[in-house]
């Protein structure tokens, strides 16, 4: 088997999860590491989705059992996915495997292991490929699954399930058989029951595999095409309405969703809604995206960004420091220069009762040497994103803003001759 190798290649001298269902492909992925990795560097991570009742708590106690009996580390894991899966209005089979996708990459982000081994196989490959032309997918939809992505290693994505299966009979390996994978109300099993035996009785299905790699060596070389179409800033992705609207534009907004963090269920409809309002041109026209994104036309271009709730947050206004919303409210003696963005202000002049908060309607705001206009107004001029309005800190007495923190003062706190307290505002929000 050519897993050992991958696994000697990838992940040799690292410390590795192993997502372990209990099933033949991950009982013989876990029986392959143990024999190159020592078990120090290896942890397995169960999942039970609560799906299954007793049969599912049976499989983590099957995979406990013998990591216990092995020496080898393992967390299990409860989840209602029933539960999450209606409350996010997802699929179970989505809803499980954004949970488990998260679990996996926890460890990696808290710095608890290096990568994470996975027993997709060249039947799961096969399938995915078919799933992603069926859905409408892009030219990286039909890559589909690669032995080392990032993070993520297969080592067994060369090795068919038929040869999975002899493997671990030939070396006395256990595993346990899930009975969900025979319910076709799931997509996988519906493409792996159904489908996949239709077309093999007429077609090879490796010619999915072939079209995948052929998709490969072509996704590389337009990666580095795309590239500097695509940029990064503020929290947002984006790229230009120009481009959107181009010949290239399908393709370049799925490389954008991909660049924003959306790497499983964009589809074609997505992409369709993005493109329409590219055309449009309208500011502020938004499209809904899985997973909590958005994109949205932005002065010339089009952001993807995860959309954040709104807050009401408010304190009273005083030198120092003092926590608010994200971050951190600084108001300190100032004596710099007064640069652009630098809010300076005569300290004397804020009111009493003043508060900093975010934006309501009927704001007005009357800006340095300026008239008196409505806070949308002030925010369309200066082009600002509608994305950011809401996070914006303002000092304020009522509706009228003071300060848009970051921007610029009131005309009413400016500093004048007769000026004794010189104070500056910013906002820094904790990482």
């Amino acid at each position: 088997m050519q897993a050992r190798e991958i696994i000697e290649k990838y992940a040799l001298d690292k410390r590795v999860i192993i997502g372990v269902s209990g099933g033949v492909d991950s009982m013989t992925l876990l029986s392959i590491t143990l024999g190159v990795l020592p078990r120090e560097n290896v942890r397995v991570v169960h999942i039970e989705h609560g799906i299954r009742g007793e049969e599912a708590e049976n499989d983590a106690r099957f995979v406990a059992d013998f990591c216990e009996k092995n020496g080898v580390r393992c967390d299990v894991f409860h989840a209602d996915i029933p539960s999450l899966a209606r409350q996010n209005k997802r699929s179970e089979e989505t809803e499980a495997r954004i949970y488990r996708r998260e679990t996996f990459f926890g460890y990696v982000e808290r710095g608890e292991a290096d990568c994470i081994l996975l027993a997709h196989n060249r039947d799961d490959r096969i399938e995915s490929v078919l799933m992603h032309i069926l859905r409408g997918c892009s030219l990286g939809g039909l890559v589909g699954m690669k032995v080392a992505d990032g993070k993520v290693i297969r080592p067994l994505l060369d090795t068919s399930r038929a040869e999975i299966e002899e493997y671990a009979k030939a070396n006395g390996i256990e595993y346990r058989v899930d009975s969900t994978n025979f319910d076709v109300k799931y997509d996988r099993n519906f493409i792996r029951r159904k489908v996949l035996p239709l077309i093999r009785e007429r077609y090879s299905p490796d010619s999915l595999l072939r079209l995948s790699d052929s998709a490969q060596e072509t996704e590389e070389y337009l990666s580095r095409v795309f590239s500097d179409k695509i940029s990064e800033s503020d929290g947002a992705v984006t790229v230009s309405v120009a481009d959107a609207t181009s010949s290239i534009g399908g393709e370049l907004v799925y490389r954008a969703l991909k660049a924003a963090g959306i790497t499983e269920d964009a589809e074609k409809k997505h992409v369709d809604a993005i493109l329409k309002a590219a055309r449009s041109g309208n500011n502020g026209d938004r499209v809904s995206l899985p997973h909590g994104f958005e994109a949205a036309v932005e002065y010339g271009r089009i952001a993807f960004y995860k959309a954040k709730d709104k807050t009401d947050d408010e304190i009273d206004f005083a030198p120092g420091f003092t926590p608010f919303a994200d971050g951190c409210i600084s108001v300190a003696p100032y004596d710099g220069d007064f640069a652009k963005g630098v809010c300076a202000f005569d300290l004397n002049k804020i009111p009493q009762g003043a508060v900093v908060r975010f934006r309501r309607d009927g704001d007005v705001f009357r800006p340095y040497k300026g008239g008196e206009k409505k806070l949308k107004e002030y925010f369309i001029d200066l082009r600002i994103p509608l994305r950011k309005r809401d996070f914006i800190p303002l000092v304020c007495r009522g509706n009228k803003v003071l300060c848009v923190v970051g921007e610029e003062i009131s005309d009413e706190i400016k500093i004048d001759g007769k000026t004794r307290d010189v104070y500056s505002i910013k906002y820094e929000v904790q990482e």
